[in-house]
């Protein structure tokens, strides 16, 4: 078969220039398009195209004035070089009755019946191999309608998530979530909250911040290392909720990360708009949010009681169950965070009888190493199988590439805006799913986004759509 490609584009070009000039055919022709692909009539082609054996079939417009709806004819009879694909095709036995036998049919009983099949010649099935013949350049604004975000595979699980026998905030997440209100004197002012959550026990910390400014950020997260040690990993989504809000905020994240290089904490920072990969944290503000709304209830405490309130619900989150909470009284209790932070809840029962030689320091060595231990074991046991389920296992679209044209999708940008840049580097996982990647904008701006947060947009070959059952 000869290449038609130029030709079929030129034909869909001139279609593009026809439905330009009337809004109403140009809507319901890209719904037809769309409702090809949705029905699985056609596809989008994935593979290049075969040599010698692939045929581009234009398209057209049939509107009959008396119907509301139009017709998409594929034009298997339109000649390249002197050729058709209607010519190419093998003739086949006529299937089709004559017309007087029907007619002598109807004859033949009292009660006849006469039905259509919908979609008749869209649900003939094509073999795999002759489906390269029955290609067709879809139209650039159905392609952009129905373009959508690759969706990698869901990633293994951090290290920082399963380093068991660890010490608590060995490995940390931080945000900021605020501001609330309280009372000083008779007038009001703001205050913010930095959440520390360990990553591994899932053990929180609160700590309040006056301000969003530098010396305040520094001094929170000196007064967590003062309390849980110095943690080895400092995750946090790269400050990008601190940026966002103002021009300070920044000035305070870089300044914790210089605090926190000094004491050789590493900063692991994650893309920007990419809030769902800090769901580690994200779930535990939400948490400590809702404790706060249902108490507060838009009332204005003191910097003492909103410190007393922010301990209390640090103690209740902490003691929230890990695994299933046993029902019978000879069960084991669930693990909790408190387990680890302060060993058995102090209303428990001890776990033996114990005696005045027993209170030495090396027995409370032993006890406290043992109730470590024990908290560690059924983490792995009770905990970690929990942790394997995967939502979203399977991976959806093409993983972008190196000089791909991209549309940016923020959500904080105003309306009617889209962003265009093209890929100029991808930051592949240690499975090779390319799920960061950096995107060189028209003013020469390079942003690193997720791969959920950029849309890939379909140029030269990949107009090609391919029929799947037509």
């Amino acid at each position: 078969m000869p290449n038609n490609y130029e030709n079929a584009l030129k034909r869909l070009q001139n279609l593009e220039k026809k439905l330009d000039r009337d809004e109403e055919l140009k809507a319901k022709y890209e719904e037809r398009i769309e409702n090809l692909m949705l029905s699985g009539y056609a596809e989008r082609a994935s593979t290049p195209p075969t040599s010698g054996r692939t045929w581009y079939l234009p398209h057209f417009a049939v509107v009959n004035p008396d119907k509301e709806k139009i017709r998409v004819v594929h034009d298997a009879a339109a000649k390249y070089h002197g050729r058709s694909l209607n010519d190419m095709l093998l003739p086949g036995p006529d299937l089709l009755r004559s017309l007087p036998g029907v007619i002598m049919k109807y004859r033949q009983y009292p009660v006849a019946v006469s039905a259509d099949i919908k979609e008749m010649f869209m649900q003939v099935k094509i073999i795999e191999a002759d489906r390269d013949a029955l290609r067709f350049l879809n139209c650039l604004q159905c392609r952009l309608r129905r373009a959508q975000p690759a969706s990698p595979s869901t990633g293994s699980l951090p290290a920082a998530r399963l380093a068991h026998h660890s010490r608590p905030f060995t490995f940390t997440g931080v945000d900021y979530f605020g501001p609330l209100e309280v009372t000083v004197g008779r007038h009001r002012e703001k205050r913010y909250v930095a959440l520390f959550t360990c990553m591994t026990s899932r053990a929180l910390h609160l700590e309040v911040v006056a301000s969003l400014s530098a010396d305040s950020a520094i001094n929170a997260l000196r007064r967590f290392i003062a309390r849980r040690g110095v943690p080895t990993e400092l995750w946090s989504d790269n400050a990008t909720c601190f940026r966002s809000a103002d021009r300070e905020l920044a000035e305070a994240g870089r300044a914790v990360e210089e605090e926190a290089s000094r004491r050789q904490i590493a900063w692991r920072f994650l893309p920007p708009a990419a809030p769902f990969m800090a769901g580690a944290w994200e779930r535990m503000v939400r948490t400590v949010k809702e404790a706060l709304r249902v108490t507060l209830r838009e009332q204005r405490p003191s910097d003492e009681t909103l410190a007393t309130l922010l301990a209390e619900v640090e103690a209740t989150v902490n003691s929230r169950p890990l695994t299933h909470v046993a029902v019978g009284p000879d069960e084991p209790p669930a693990i909790t965070p408190n387990l680890l932070l302060l060993g058995p809840n102090c209303h428990m029962p001890a776990p033996g009888n114990f005696e005045a030689s027993d209170v030495t320091a090396r027995a409370h060595w032993r006890r406290a190493q043992y109730l470590a231990d024990v908290f560690w074991r059924r983490w792995v046991r009770e905990y970690l199988p929990l942790l394997q389920y995967r939502r979203e296992p399977y991976a959806s679209g093409d993983n972008p590439k190196v000089g791909d044209l991209v549309i940016i999708c923020d959500p904080n940008l105003p309306r009617n805006t889209w962003p265009r840049g093209r890929v100029t580097a991808v930051h592949p996982g240690r499975d090779g799913e390319v799920r960061v990647l950096d995107v060189t904008t028209a003013s020469g701006r390079v942003l690193r986004r997720p791969t959920k947060r950029v849309v890939v947009l379909p140029i030269g070959e990949s107009r090609d759509a391919t029929a799947g059952e037509c």
